[in-house]
């Protein structure tokens, strides 16, 4: 039985296309703005990357999009690094939270990642916010220690701190992967 909200039944992942960006712009917004209610409400002053950003992502085939009922209800932009995937910004449709979506959009970069022959997948997040560290956490992420951090990592890091932003309590996460 599908929870509360729109769409009926479970998410559909696939390559995101240029015409995914607005909606990826939209719910890009909506997260940032939970934030206000968080340790770090400057994130929800940080306006989205534009439409186009994701679009160009979609061509450069570093974009998935989850659907229910059609709708986009989720996205993950995800980039190479030497032995991972790298999640580069991942989020859920306020409307569709609690879903599954994270999880499908996770599990789906981890069939890519066997596929590319990469060994985990790899990410910065908010230790601090109940909606980041925590999830991932469930969904396999264990935290790495920061003498171990990927150079996407510390690059992630370093926009933030770039941007303005409070990246004092963000930590880096790896998902290993079982050899196919």
């Amino acid at each position: 039985m599908s929870g509360p909200g729109p769409g009926r039944g479970a998410p559909r992942v696939e390559a995101g296309r240029r015409a995914d960006g607005a909606d990826c712009a939209r719910i890009e917004h909506a997260c940032a703005r939970m934030f206000l209610a968080s340790p770090h409400p400057e994130v929800a002053a940080d306006g989205p990357a534009p439409a186009a950003a994701f679009a160009d992502c979609a061509e450069a085939g570093r974009l998935l999009v989850a659907r229910i009922g059609g709708r986009v209800a989720g996205f993950l932009v995800w980039e190479v690094e030497r032995d991972s995937l790298h999640v580069c910004e991942l989020d859920v449709d306020p409307a569709f939270q609690r879903r599954g979506v994270a999880r499908a959009l996770i599990s789906a970069l981890a069939r890519r990642a066997r596929a590319m022959d990469r060994a985990a997948l790899t990410l910065t997040t908010y230790a601090d916010v109940p909606w980041n560290a925590p999830v991932y956490a469930r969904l396999g992420f264990a935290p790495i220690p920061p003498e171990e951090w990927t150079p996407e990592c510390r690059a992630d890091v370093a926009a933030l701190r770039r941007a303005g932003l409070d990246a004092s309590s963000r930590i880096a996460m790896r998902r290993d992967l079982e050899a196919r």
